[in-house]
């Protein structure tokens, strides 16, 4: 137990892991203007936009090795509302490489989910009551920046 306490003292991430990719600027604007012509309420801000790739409650720093296959695109597969009180309206996306670094980073560098299946998603508003809107935007979203960050 004191070894494992001295390990997590060192680590540069001693509370777990977060990281994500980053749509291009273009696509953040993009995806926010189909948002607002949806009449969509309570839309998060477009420099907020990301695909979580690991949400690591067990610290996995080392991530930053891994080749994040950047650029890359996604599909725009639908709307579902996530959260505990399902008030979180999320744009699902088909993203193979979103898929394959959240596997890579629990396989290879020890990160670990609360949720049993990853689900490639960017969060477009919060508090949100509507129903969920029918079509899904015609074009795809670009991720060209990633991050690595502690958990806080």
């Amino acid at each position: 137990m004191k070894k494992l306490f001295e390990e997590l003292k060192r680590s540069p991430h001693p509370g777990g892991t977060y990281s994500a990719i980053i749509p291009s600027r273009e696509s953040q604007d993009k995806l926010y203007s189909y948002m607002a012509s949806l009449g969509i309420s309570g839309l998060e801000d477009s420099d907020e936009y990301h695909c979580t790739l690991i949400y690591s409650k067990n610290p996995c720093p080392e991530i930053q090795k891994a080749d994040f296959g950047l650029p890359c695109e996604a599909i725009p597969k639908g709307f579902a509302l996530f959260g505990e009180d399902k008030d979180i309206l999320v744009l699902e996306i088909y993203c193979p490489n979103a898929t394959r670094l959240s596997d890579t980073f629990m396989d290879k560098y020890g990160a670990t989910s609360d949720f049993p299946e990853y689900k490639a998603h960017i969060t477009v508003a919060k508090e949100y009551t509507g129903e969920l809107p029918d079509d899904v935007p015609d074009f795809n979203i670009e991720f060209t920046g990633m991050m690595i960050e502690e958990l806080g």
